[in-house]
């Protein structure tokens, strides 16, 4: 008998960091299929503020643009929510980085919940998502619910707190409170003791505090802070709840009599851009709440089948990775290079032989991975716009553990595959070397190996690569351009730029150039 499975992921929302933001497990399972209570143990076994069960989707027509399925909300509690705002963010993320998905131009995830409609989210410029949730209005307060409200706020931060109104939610969101205090409280510095509002008796679910914020106070012109409480979340604080937005943003909008569809800045507590709009969608009363992160909006988990050949014998380790370009593969080593340096094949993590060829670059033990972590932050931060152009392309940082011994494995770019015509001219070699690293300099980095070393300099057919910046650092360049005025005072001039044209400017030795360069070696570090 086989035993069902479902393909899964963990993701962690409105934060570019694995350990921050709001995180959620995404389960592609046809719900249509199961009961509720195996939904609900699922939930429970993932041990995840939110778990999304999304119905798996057909294969993409061409020319595909829209994705339309169906998804639920079931909290680690075991309880169904009609609404969850991380957690429709966290499928549509799942959902790009599908095989079959990714990079196949997709810009529209329409997710269908169970009775609050579809929940829309974009993918707008520099590849942020943007998603668009309906309104929620608030009803007036009885003097019993006010009350009730005062004081549980009051003995949950343990002092008389100024209180300036109290807002239990309308229609759809009967389960929800917004409470206003005074920006002088200093919500966010404030400890709460959560539990209260999980007393037997008290009447809301779902407690958004919020205040207004100063100038002398913000950070980034932000109109209003927010912290969510919730006996149903783990710990009992949301550290980012993107359904209690759906009261926060048309409240704060009358409050302070901002502009319809004006972009403002909130923050719960990391900085987001929400609007509210009357043609953002199809619904006339809409959030339209887009995440304001420089970095991607969500990390996303994934795993490394990794198939180790050596001799006639061959290891299976399973790793997994927070990068935010790493997707779900399987690698198979073909051919050993150097001490930490493999030839190996990759493909998409399923049933195939992987063809993809690259290179697997490895560190055991805890100071190799620190490099390795160290060298990948290079590659994703500072040297991103400069992949694939004079860096090898970056596929992942891949971590696991192997008879406790931490062990990672970096997958890149093999820049030598498919080489037709090597670059033979040396005066053409050295423009291009020379191009190469002022593009790494103008970019922040400093190689710091490079005049210890030709072999990381790759050169090819369509220029050169730079590779290797286990040794690199961040450095502020003078004009990030060679000068030879050696008579300047030091700091004047880049010391690396400087000995990178000595060996390879426009009165370097062409002659002094590695034959073993000129012949596009593999002469990876």
């Amino acid at each position: 008998m086989t035993t069902p499975s479902a393909p899964f992921t963990i993701a962690t929302v409105f934060s570019s960091n694995p350990f921050g933001g709001n995180p959620a497990a995404i389960i592609f399972l046809d719900v249509d299929t199961v009961s509720f209570d195996v939904l609900r143990g699922i939930a429970r076994n993932f041990n995840q503020p939110m778990a999304v069960f999304v119905k798996p989707i057909e294969p993409l027509k061409p020319g595909q643009t829209t994705i339309h399925t169906s998804v639920r909300f079931i909290t680690v509690a075991g309880n169904e929510v009609e609404l969850c705002g991380h957690g429709s963010m966290a499928a549509a993320k799942a959902l790009l980085s599908f095989p079959g998905v990714a990079g196949a131009g997709i810009t529209d995830i329409q997710l269908q919940t169970k009775t609050r409609g579809i929940v829309r989210v974009n993918v707008v410029a520099g590849g942020l998502l943007e998603m668009v949730l309906p309104v929620g209005l608030t009803r007036p307060v009885s003097s019993e619910e006010e009350q009730r409200v005062a004081s549980t706020v009051n003995r949950a931060f343990g002092r008389e707190v100024k209180i300036k109104h109290i807002a239990p939610g309308g229609e759809g969101f009967e389960h929800a409170c917004l409470i206003e205090i005074d920006e002088s409280e200093d919500l966010q510095g404030s400890k709460v003791n959560t539990a209260v509002f999980g007393e037997a008796g008290y009447p809301f679910g779902l407690n958004t505090v919020t205040s207004n914020v100063s100038l002398k106070t913000s950070e980034l012109n932000e109109q209003f802070v927010s912290r969510m409480f919730s006996p149903e979340v783990p710990g009992g604080e949301d550290s980012v709840c993107g359904s209690a937005h759906c009261l926060l943003v048309p409240y704060w909008y009358k409050q302070k009599g901002l502009e319809r569809g004006k972009e403002s800045v909130a923050k719960q507590p990391v900085v987001h851009r929400i609007s509210w709009s009357d043609t953002t969608s199809r619904n006339p009363s809409s959030l339209n709440s887009s995440l304001a992160f420089t970095e991607p909006p969500l990390s996303l988990m994934a795993t490394l089948k990794l198939n180790w050949s050596h001799g006639q014998h061959s290891e299976v380790y399973d790793l997994w990775s927070w990068s935010s370009d790493a997707v779900d593969r399987v690698v198979r080593t073909t051919k050993r290079l150097r001490a930490n340096l493999y030839e190996a094949l990759a493909g998409p993590n399923a049933d195939g032989e992987p063809d993809q060829p690259l290179l697997l670059k490895i560190a055991r033990g805890p100071q190799a991975l620190a490099d390795l972590k160290h060298e990948a932050k290079i590659y994703t931060k500072d040297l991103l716009p400069l992949q694939g152009v004079v860096v090898p392309k970056f596929y992942g940082l891949y971590e696991t553990r192997i008879k406790g011994i931490p062990f990672g494995c970096a997958l890149l770019e093999d820049c030598n595959t498919g080489l037709s015509k090597p670059l033979l001219d040396p005066r053409e070699v050295n423009t291009q070397v020379m191009l190469a690293i002022c593009k790494i300099h103008q970019a922040g980095i400093s190689h710091n190996d490079l005049l210890t070393s030709r072999h990381h300099i790759v050169v090819q057919d369509r220029g050169v690569r730079i590779i290797d910046f286990t040794n690199a650092t961040r450095h502020v360049c003078t004009n990030a351009v060679p000068t030879l005025y050696h008579s300047l005072p030091r700091g004047f001039f880049c010391e690396e730029l400087v000995g990178m044209e000595k060996a390879f400017g426009v009165h370097s030795d062409p002659a002094s150039i590695p034959q073993a360069i000129l012949a596009a070696k593999k002469c990876w570090g």
